[in-house]
């Protein structure tokens, strides 16, 4: 059995201007691990670490003051089979979010000064904010059988997320003595749980034969959440599953080029219209008439977007 160890990991966010991300990929073999530890920031990735262990179970690995554990297995049931399972888990202490607007009148003398000197009456802030916790579930079945014609390779993949708010956060600086609920509403935790689905599933294949290529996926996009309004005054609109299909014809003229024929979303799927937002709303006699605003579907959040179909073709030339 081969066994493939992701990582979990424990980030704290206080005190650091950037969120730093540490990746761990361990590799295994008969006799040892290789643990490679990286930096990421938005410039740059470098390697922290790297260290051979002996064959022995890793539990737990603790560095920069993150807490980084394991749990995957991949392996072979039968042959031209894999399987690989991962499980993990993302704790993250004083998440970096971005406030609901704070009003001057609502501060202390200091900060109303700042206020003044730029000329505003409300403001958003940066902020550490509350601790959360994402778990999840990653299958994932690769098969290639053996076919008369050509190679053929499938893959069913299968995902679970789920993100939620685990504990509040005390205000410093100039927000301190604010109310917590002032800055961080019920709306903006939904942003964070439910913004996003938590299940995705893709079954897709791969058929080669001489010189055509010919791929196609089929995704299922689990439900999710969109809201509109503002502090805890907002009304929300929930959105269904929806399956999205993709396919691409390639063919290859000479070893250097190749061309290629696409279909994004070919069922021409799109989301539920809008009902709860009248954004932008208004007529412009024999212009515009937008009673209902200008937005026909959810501004907030588009897993799949909102365009429909797209087809097109290319020619790419290697040098």
């Amino acid at each position: 059995m081969k066994l493939w160890f992701t990582t979990t990991k424990r980030i704290k966010m206080k005190n650091h201007p950037l969120s730093l991300a540490l990746a761990c990929r361990i590799k295994a073999s008969s006799v040892f691990f290789t643990l490679v530890l990286l930096v990421v920031s938005p410039f740059f990735a470098w390697p922290l670490a790297a260290q051979n262990f002996d064959n022995e179970t890793i539990d737990e690995i603790v560095i920069l003051g993150s807490r980084i554990s394991t749990q995957s297995v991949l392996t072979t049931p039968a042959p031209k089979i894999t399987l690989t399972l991962d499980a993990y888990q993302i704790d993250i202490d004083d998440r970096i979010i971005l406030s609901n607007q704070v009003a001057a009148v609502a501060l202390d003398s200091e900060p109303q000064q700042i206020f003044a000197y730029a000329g505003a009456t409300k403001a958003q802030f940066f902020i550490n904010g509350p601790d959360t916790r994402t778990r999840g579930l990653d299958v994932v079945a690769e098969w290639s059988p053996q076919i008369s014609h050509g190679t053929l390779e499938t893959k069913l993949a299968w995902n679970m997320t789920e993100t939620e708010v685990t504990g509040h956060f005390r205000l410093q600086g100039l927000l301190n003595g604010l109310s917590q609920d002032l800055l961080f509403t019920e709306r903006d935790r939904d942003i964070i749980e439910a913004w996003q689905p938590e299940e995705r599933l893709t079954l897709s294949a791969n058929w080669k034969l001489n010189r055509f290529t010919v791929q196609g996926d089929v995704n299922r996009y689990g439900s999710y959440l969109s809201s509109e309004g503002s502090g805890n005054n907002y009304v929300t609109q929930n959105h269904d599953a929806a399956y999205i299909v993709n396919t691409r014809l390639h063919f290859d003229v000479s070893p250097s080029i190749r061309l290629s024929f696409w279909g994004d979303n070919i069922t021409d799927q799109y989301p539920e219209k809008n009902t709860i937002s009248a954004a932008r709303s208004g007529t412009i006699k024999g212009i515009v008439d937008s009673p209902n605003g200008v937005f026909q579907y959810s501004r907030r959040t588009a897993p799949y977007g909102f365009n429909g179909a797209f087809w097109g073709m290319s020619v790419k030339h290697s040098f």
